[in-house]
């Protein structure tokens, strides 16, 4: 007689919770100051990206990302990639997005910049991430400070090392995300095939050029 099986298929639990966030209530941050973001032709005349990491407090199939990301001069563009870490730096591209027809700098339109995942990789709890903002060409882009207390910030000039800047105001982002637990699934989760006694597999998920120095805030 050959035994049944039961699968047990992994569920996503916690849809849509927040990864990390350094907005204030209601997505809020300080639209009168950011850091510039710019491509090596701009008026800045280098190439400026700048990161943020986070860690996850758990595994999460990433989702979004929203970033107080706005324009200044010439071309309207940037991209914003999740990266993974490498030595406390920001490491390998895990997805990017980009973005155009941002509001001006001086805009009373607060609304960040979304980015929705396709790829969903999944972000591991306790592993630093990274969300960089980069800009090609002349363009020359705004990464508005967050407004709740919290500093550090990583700056690239050029193809040069990443540079850590721990008393600057971070810049205002936030992720999210679909945790991963290990939770009864619903009924159309379940493969029940049987044919007299029963066998249960369980299917889990394991758990687990001025100079960057010179780099200046921009206000308005």
């Amino acid at each position: 007689m050959v035994p049944g099986i039961l699968l047990v298929i992994p569920a996503y639990a916690g849809a849509d919770a927040i990864i990390f966030s350094n907005l204030g209530p209601g997505g809020i941050y300080d639209p009168g100051v950011g850091f510039g973001v710019s491509g090596p032709l701009s008026q800045n005349e280098e190439a400026a990206a700048i990161g943020q990491p986070f860690v996850p407090t758990a595994d999460f199939v990433f989702d979004t990302v929203e970033v107080a990301l706005n324009w200044l001069l010439d071309t309207n563009a940037a991209t914003v990639s999740l990266m993974s870490d490498l030595g406390g730096r920001p490491g390998s591209v895990l997805e990017s997005f980009g973005f155009t027809d941002r509001p001006h700098f001086s805009s009373t339109d607060r609304e960040l910049a979304l980015g929705v995942s396709g790829l969903r990789p999944l972000l591991r709890a306790r592993i630093p991430y990274w969300i960089v903002a980069t800009a090609d060409g002349d363009a020359f882009m705004v990464w508005n400070v967050n407004n709740t207390g919290q500093v550090g910030i990583a700056i690239r000039i050029n193809d040069e090392e990443w540079a850590s800047h721990p008393e600057q105001p971070s810049a205002a982002f936030r992720v999210r995300g679909n945790r991963v637990d290990n939770v009864v699934p619903e009924p159309t989760s379940l493969l029940l095939l049987t044919t007299g006694a029963v066998t249960l597999v369980a299917c889990r998920t394991r758990k687990p050029g001025r100079r960057e120095s010179e780099q200046a805030v921009i206000s308005r």
